[in-house]
């Protein structure tokens, strides 16, 4: 038997104790090919293996008792087994501490590799191992970068140990990604190489130890091997890992235009990342247009991608250098459709696409009409006006809305629209909720801005409606001149609706409605004061206006009198 390196070792210190390098001692790949091992002797017991006996009842021979003396024989471990081969071929024997119950290391010999030592936790997880063969060590035990951890290279696996990790392997596809990261430098393992639930892919989840941050290796036949870490990684794990709409990492992290963010792609979308926005992800058709618009030089998302109103998708996104705020908007008839600057923020407080503009269907142009700079956005239902001498916007139509009544009854909605080319429209629905009697009425608009005013109304009745609500609809539409210049003023006009309504078998009718505030008024004459009569209305000159239309001006030398209050 031929004998290698005769410097001993120092016995073991504890369960962890490293071995020294793969040289020392370790007997040559060619040394006694297929001749190793140990083999009960003597008058003992002939111990199985893990059990007791002494050593003058196993004897070694071959590569195992070359290394076993060039560690220090008997001082380092006393044999407690006569070995055992495993299938690939490798052959184990087991030694204990002079006076130990329990063995706590081996040294495994296989052809053409050599006879290397286990010990502590990396050789309780290789011998416990039932994932698959890792093969024979092929080297001692060596010590992680840090001088903590612990690691050793098998034919097909590398296992690493922690004391706040434990001992996992690492094996094939991704322990090449994970020595190209750095190995132990870049996180222990905290799991073994696991298959995902899909049965697609395999990972290895990994902690830095100096930071607690937690990384992960993800490996499909059709992706390779991906790191994800990070606040990527917490983004992607919040989706439900592979099992979510991204699917698997399909590359490593990769830096943003501007050297600060970060983005990494997936299957089915990517992740991006910024310090100030967070992380999120894209996908779809969104992030078709996304890449179309120049991806994080247009904006970085702050959103993932959200459910909007009939089956729409968006996604809203931010400027970091400006702050201003974006969005990308889709629907199955619009396609993806970006919507930004003033034009974005007056839409959104006009309550986005649930507004009665609906969603953007083309992206901003010019506006003419509007002067120089001046832009316009088309939307479902109308379009959004932007004017840059004043850098004010104006949605086209501008409409004004108006709703009353709740409950069994008469109730009605209002609406005026106009448009920048003149156009108007009164248009609106009048309902009796059962059970209700029969209505008549009359429903009065009036706009006001400046020193204009424009009024409009409707009469009509609805039916009896015993146990089926009644409806009726109006919609009337006239041309006034193009507003032009006063167009933008016209968003501030005062919306005013009245309605008066009777119900069949009612006594006196109800006051009429209005969308100001009105009070009752007790009106009577000087020389008359028991034929007083109520009014309703905003204030003490409309209360006298209502009575000289109704019954014209007093006598001579007689006077409204008005009271606050009922009549009595």
């Amino acid at each position: 038997m031929s004998e290698l390196l005769q410097r001993p070792t120092p016995p073991d210190a504890d369960i962890a104790d490293i071995t020294g390098p793969a040289a020392a001692g370790a007997a040559a790949p060619d040394a006694d090919q297929g001749v190793a091992g140990a083999r009960p002797v003597g008058g003992g017991d002939g111990p199985e293996p893990g059990g007791g006996g002494g050593h003058d009842s196993i004897e070694l021979f071959g590569p195992i008792d070359t290394r076993w003396k060039a560690l220090g024989g008997a001082t380092w471990g006393i044999p407690a087994n006569s070995g055992l081969t495993r299938p690939d071929g490798t052959i184990v024997v087991d030694f204990k501490p002079q006076a130990a119950a329990v063995t706590t290391k081996s040294i495994c010999y296989k052809a053409g590799i050599g006879a290397y030592v286990l010990t502590g936790a990396i050789r309780i997880a290789w011998q416990q191992f039932r994932g698959g063969n890792l093969g024979a060590p092929t080297a001692d035990q060596q010590t992680a970068h840090d001088g903590v951890g612990r690691y050793q290279t098998f034919e097909h696996a590398v296992y690493v140990w922690h004391p706040t990790t434990g001992a996992h392997e690492v094996n094939g596809a991704i322990q090449q990604r994970y020595a190209e990261l750095g190995g132990s430098a870049w996180g222990y393992p905290i799991t073994d190489e696991t298959a995902t639930p899909d049965r697609r892919g395999r990972f290895n989840h990994f902690r830095d130890a100096a930071t607690g941050a937690e990384k992960s290796i993800y490996w499909t036949p059709q992706t390779g091997a991906r790191e994800v870490f990070g606040y990527i990684r917490q983004a992607w794990a919040a989706l439900k890992w592979e099992r979510g709409l991204l699917g698997y990492p399909t590359s490593g992290e990769m830096a943003t235009h501007d050297g600060v963010g970060r983005w990494q792609t997936f299957e089915a979308g990517i992740l991006v990342w910024h310090p100030t926005t967070g992380a999120f992800e894209v996908h779809g058709a969104i992030l078709d247009h996304y890449y179309q618009l120049g991806g994080t030089r247009w904006g970085y998302p702050i959103t993932n991608e959200g459910a909007a109103a009939d089956g729409g998708r968006f996604n809203h996104f931010r400027d970091v250098a400006s702050g201003a705020e974006k969005s990308i908007y889709w629907t199955q008839a619009t396609g993806a459709v970006e919507v930004y600057g003033l034009i974005r923020s007056h839409w959104a407080g006009m309550g986005w696409e649930s507004s009665y503009l609906g969603y953007p269907v083309g992206p901003e142009k010019d506006w003419p009409e509007g002067g120089s700079g001046s832009r316009q956005q088309q939307f479902n239902h109308g379009r959004m006006l932007y004017r840059a001498k004043d850098n004010l916007t104006a949605p086209d139509p501008i409409r004004f809305d108006h709703k009353k009544g709740s409950g069994r009854g008469f109730r009605y909605e209002a609406h005026v629209e106009a448009r920048f080319d003149g156009t108007m429209r009164f248009f609106g629905q009048a309902r009796n909720v059962a059970p209700a009697g029969s209505y008549e009425y009359e429903i009065h608009a009036l706009l006001h801005w400046g020193t204009t005013t424009l009024s409009w109304y409707t009469r009509d009745s609805l039916p009896l409606a015993a146990t089926q609500s009644t409806k009726r609809s109006w919609n009337q539409s006239d041309r006034q001149p193009a507003f032009t210049a006063e167009y933008f003023a016209l968003q501030q006009a005062t919306f005013e609706v009245r309605q008066f309504e009777v119900e069949s078998g009612g006594g006196s009718p109800p006051p009429p409605q209005t969308s100001l505030q009105q009070f009752r008024f007790c009106v009577s004459s000087l020389h008359h004061p028991k034929h007083a009569q109520e009014v309703w209305a905003t204030d003490r000159d409309e209360a006298r206006q209502i009575l000289r239309d109704q019954l014209g001006n007093p006598g001579a030398g007689d006077s409204w009198n008005i009271d606050d209050g009922e009549c009595t």
